[in-house]
């Protein structure tokens, strides 16, 4: 079989709704004269911490009109001087992340009738590593929730996104 076959079919395999998502609580609801933010929260154990766990905090941010949001997830326990923000974390739990991010998504729209648009910015090694970005918008392709479609943007902040739209009749 060829090589370009054997990673066409692993692709295709990414995102199969097979992997069950970890348990998550939220939205925990903060207010501020400038934002309102909803915190989903879920725990992962780290595989090389001889089972010792590092939780992963699930970040979903909305403007006062609930239109748009922001998803970043990231570990809330980092070490001195790191930035939460940009850490990869490489945990080895990639599918059972993305399944729980999903879930969360769906939560989200469903609590937010007004939600008009959803981005995600992948964590990049360096400037011109898009395996993270592939991957996610593979699995999000094929996870997407009903009435809503998929997107790439690119800005100088956050580099490439993927962006889910609502459908708008």
């Amino acid at each position: 079989m060829k090589l370009s076959n054997i990673i066409k079919q692993i692709m295709n395999e990414v995102g199969e709704s097979n992997t069950k998502p970890f348990e998550w609580t939220g939205p925990k609801t903060t207010v501020t004269s400038e934002l309102e933010e909803d915190m989903y929260t879920f725990d992962v154990p780290n595989p090389d911490a001889d089972g010792a766990d590092i939780e992963y905090q699930v970040e979903v941010p909305f403007d006062k009109n609930r239109t748009t949001c922001d998803i970043s997830f990231r570990p809330s326990k980092v070490e001195s001087g790191q930035d939460p923000h940009i850490l990869n974390v490489n945990s080895g739990h990639i599918f059972r992340i993305m399944a729980t991010i999903i879930d969360i998504v769906n939560d989200v729209i469903k609590k937010n009738k007004n939600l008009k648009q959803i981005e995600m910015s992948p964590t990049k090694s360096n400037a011109d590593d898009d395996r993270r970005f592939k991957l996610y918008m593979a699995y999000i392709k094929k996870n997407m929730p009903i009435g809503w479609k998929i997107g790439r943007t690119n800005t100088h902040w956050t580099g490439d996104s993927i962006v889910l739209r609502a459908n708008t009749a």
